[in-house]
């Protein structure tokens, strides 16, 4: 047991924790059960070294952008720009759930899917795993490949990256011991 407060039931299923929150009301005497909610969190793959597929990201961008929703409204978001089956929509969220991508509150009937890791974290791992594997960890070669070949930089952009670079070599200053 996780948690001390007598509202929180938590259950354990081999690697999955699922909590059930339920609001209680004393009413005439009587306590009256109004609410009941389930939070499913697979703690045997959050913060593994796993990386989404492309139709996996598609979701991510989907629930970081519109917060916590269920497979229909992601599905039909899905759907505007591809033809996409329900199932495959559905199966695609539950595997990525058992993956440790996403948690899934439910209530009744109706399951809430949401990230289980905040946008800019996953890709910042995405990013070091492809600077890992094609650069070997050279944040260098892959800006210069980037400016080199495949990107047109405007001005402002040019600025951007020399204020970028001169505030990085300010902070190595300051942070120089002077000897």
């Amino acid at each position: 047991r996780f948690c001390r407060d007598p509202n929180i039931t938590q259950y354990v299923y081999s690697n999955f924790i699922t909590i059930k929150i339920v609001i209680k009301f004393a009413i005439t005497g009587k306590i009256v059960v109004i609410c009941t909610s389930k939070i499913v969190v697979n703690m045997t793959n959050l913060k593994s070294n796993q990386q989404p597929t492309a139709a996996e990201l598609e979701i991510l961008r989907i629930l970081w952008d519109r917060g916590p929703s269920s497979v229909r409204v992601v599905h039909d978001i899905l759907s505007e720009s591809k033809e996409v089956v329900y199932t495959t929509t559905l199966k695609t969220m539950q595997v990525m759930m058992d993956r440790g991508f996403l948690t899934r509150q439910e209530n009744g009937r109706k399951h809430i899917y949401a990230p289980a890791q905040a946008q800019e974290d996953t890709q910042t791992d995405l990013l070091d795993n492809f600077l890992q594997k094609a650069f070997g960890g050279s944040a260098m070669k892959l800006v210069m490949k980037t400016l080199g070949n495949y990107y047109k930089t405007d001005d402002g952009e040019l600025d951007k990256l020399k204020q970028m670079i001169e505030s990085i070599e300010k902070k190595d200053d300051d942070s120089t011991p002077d000897l």
